[in-house]
């Protein structure tokens, strides 16, 4: 075998730190020198093109790299003339794939003289599609946002990224104004947004759901008085940002200053706040209660009056209420806790309470006043961004992180219960020629209609996601064999039936790929199977398109 590349390549790499750095980079490196022979790959290089380091050398950059490359020519050229390039080319791995690689290409001299490149490759593809299923999910919660009575931004790193119509109503600011903004601008001084940030921050670190009134800042100067609420998109890592739901509350703020004014406003305020008031003693009997909170709890004055407030509260409820009359009985004030609230019809009241204890002249604690905000709103606000979370939002199938925790949950029913799974993954034909012909929209329209056509083919028990794009994968529990082919070629020929409204009288036929597996018992994870069904899907693809491929593994 020749051996003179490996020779050469020892030359330009004989210091022990340059090889240190070549042999563990995370990012492929290639050394090649200007008629596109290949010196040396390492180890990360070998991994990306699927190739040995003697495959990739003979292969040469002409095997490596997609000679129809759009930035090809320029690079190239760009090379030649200043020594360096960089772009995005398209790529070719050993098993015959493609994937667009983002490359930086440097000419230089090795110690004897010689002329040499370095070339550094990383994969896009990942990156590419997360960034569109991005963008996506942005438009898509912005239109849903938008028709929400309260103001919801989402915060990174303190700076605004988005926010809906009501934020833009409530502080006078476009959303243009706003985007990428510091969120200072909302504050009345550096002092109360650092303060804010000190108070809040901690909490979300903890998971929790940090609550606060604030008095912020108008655009034309005015303070308005903000109920703020907020939760991090991930506790372990705060950059990926938060949701905050801001409330308009100066009007209460305003009502509160007028009840210390006005003594007789006091009660009509009292029963009519926007928020409920109830008073308890010492054992717990509710001696005072609001009108707003008897019309929340759907009972009258009389049926409340004297009874144990521990009959209103849920059995979940029960422990936080026990805390609750332990800290204010050491004299320390119940801040923003949250409890659940038994109405009379049985329906369960989400609140958040703030509770104060009152002593005699001897220190002995005799009563609690508490005040309840009506959570119902912020808790449907909270349940829709958790549905978000799971499902795919454009589709309303599940989105491929939730389809992924169903199937670990079903892999491991099909490993202690030893029945069959099966497993395909299919995308639409020529779905790029869609979105470049018709538009973006059609796209959108085509997707929907094959997620309603897949939910009336597949059986309930059946497990659908979106994978990414024009990608889904199902789980198939149950069967295996000529069962799932049958099971792939209904589902193929169903969605082949369909016609899809793209508007102005147009209508769209589609037809799908469909590669097909089932769980073998060496399989240990999802990914297994993912493998196995990407590969039969991509020998559908060669096979012409509109077909189903079973995996030929599991076949022999």
């Amino acid at each position: 075998m020749d051996i003179s590349w490996k020779q050469s390549m020892h030359s330009d790499l004989d210091d022990d730190a340059y090889r240190s750095v070549f042999e563990h980079s995370m990012d492929a490196v290639l050394l090649t020198i200007p008629d596109g022979r290949i010196l040396a790959a390492n180890p990360a290089a070998c991994r990306l093109f699927r190739r040995s380091e003697e495959e990739i050398c003979e292969a040469g950059r002409a095997g490596l790299v997609d000679a129809a490359s759009p930035q090809l020519p320029r690079m190239l050229e760009e090379r030649a003339r200043t020594g360096k390039a960089e772009g995005e080319l398209i790529f070719l791995r050993g098993d015959g794939s493609r994937f667009v690689g983002g490359i930086s290409s440097s000419v230089f001299a090795d110690k004897a003289g010689r002329s040499r490149s370095i070339m550094i490759i990383r994969d896009l593809a990942a990156i590419k599609e997360m960034e569109g299923m991005i963008r996506d999910r942005m438009l898509e919660l912005q239109t849903i946002l938008d028709g929400s009575c309260v103001a919801i931004t989402f915060v990174r790193d303190r700076l605004q990224i988005w926010a809906n119509k009501r934020m833009s109503e409530l502080f006078g600011y476009t959303a243009e104004e706003m985007a990428s903004q510091p969120t200072t601008l909302f504050y009345q001084s550096q002092r109360d947004y650092e303060a804010f940030g000190a108070s809040a921050y901690p909490a979300l670190r903890r998971g929790e759901t940090f609550h606060s009134e604030q008095p912020m800042r108008h655009r034309d100067g005015h303070i308005i008085w903000i109920n703020l609420s907020g939760k991090a998109i991930s506790p372990d890592d705060l950059s990926l940002g938060s949701i905050w739901v801001l409330e308009d509350i100066t009007s209460r703020k305003l009502a509160e200053e007028a009840l210390k004014a006005s003594a007789s406003e006091i009660v009509d305020l009292y029963e009519n706040a926007p928020c409920g008031y109830h008073s308890v003693d010492a054992n717990g009997i509710i001696v005072r209660i609001n009108q707003t909170e008897l019309d929340w709890l759907g009972y009258s004055r009389e049926e409340l009056l004297g009874r144990n407030v521990r009959d209103i509260h849920t059995a979940a409820s029960q422990p936080l209420l026990e805390k609750k009359f332990s800290r204010l009985a050491h004299n320390e004030p119940v801040t923003d806790m949250e409890f659940e609230l038994v109405r009379k019809d049985g329906t369960i009241l989400p609140v958040l309470l703030n509770a104060t204890g009152i002593r005699d002249e001897d220190g002995k604690f005799v009563m609690s006043r508490s005040t309840i905000l009506d959570l119902r709103v912020r808790k449907e606000l909270e349940r829709k961004l958790e549905i978000q979370a799971h499902y795919d939002l454009l589709t309303g199938l599940n989105n491929r992180a939730y389809f992924c925790e169903l199937a670990e949950l079903e892999l491991a029913r099909t490993r202690r219960m030893e029945h069959p799974l099966g497993f395909m993954m299919f995308d639409v034909d020529h779905f790029k020629h869609v979105n470049d012909t018709y538009g973006h929209d059609a796209g959108d329209a085509v997707l929907k209609a094959l997620a309603t056509c897949c939910l009336k083919t597949l059986r309930e028990i059946d497990i659908i996601g979106r994978w990414g794009g024009e990608e889904f994968v199902v789980l198939l529990p149950g069967i295996r064999g000529n069962q799932v082919r049958e099971a792939a070629e209904r589902l193929r020929i169903a969605l082949s039936e369909i016609r899809v409204d793209i508007g102005e009288g147009k209508l769209l036929s589609i037809s799908v790929s469909i590669g097909a597996t089932w769980h073998l018992a060496s399989d240990s994870t999802l990914d297994n199977l993912v493998k196995r069904a990407d590969e039969a899907l991509y020998a559908a693809k060669h096979e012409g398109r509109n077909c189903v491929f079973l995996d030929s593994s599991v076949m022999s």
